[in-house]
């Protein structure tokens, strides 16, 4: 009888301990990432690639305007 009580204790005191610790929210944003969080970057590096393109783009296009008068 006595086991019983005792195992029955020690479960609630683990399911107890177990789903009260909370994260605050500061340590939950910087942990929290959503599924398209990787694609979101990428998304990001292919975007400043593409500015740097096209600003080497209009500046060779400026210089052969250049040569050619």
């Amino acid at each position: 009888m006595i086991f019983t009580r005792l195992t029955v204790l020690n479960v609630v005191l683990c399911l107890t301990i177990g789903c009260s610790a909370e994260e605050s929210g500061d340590e939950k944003a910087k942990q929290d990432t959503h599924v398209f969080h990787g694609y979101k970057d990428t998304l990001d590096k292919a975007n400043s690639v593409d500015q740097t393109l096209m600003q080497a783009d209009r500046a060779r296009r400026e210089e052969l305007q250049r040569q050619q008068n």
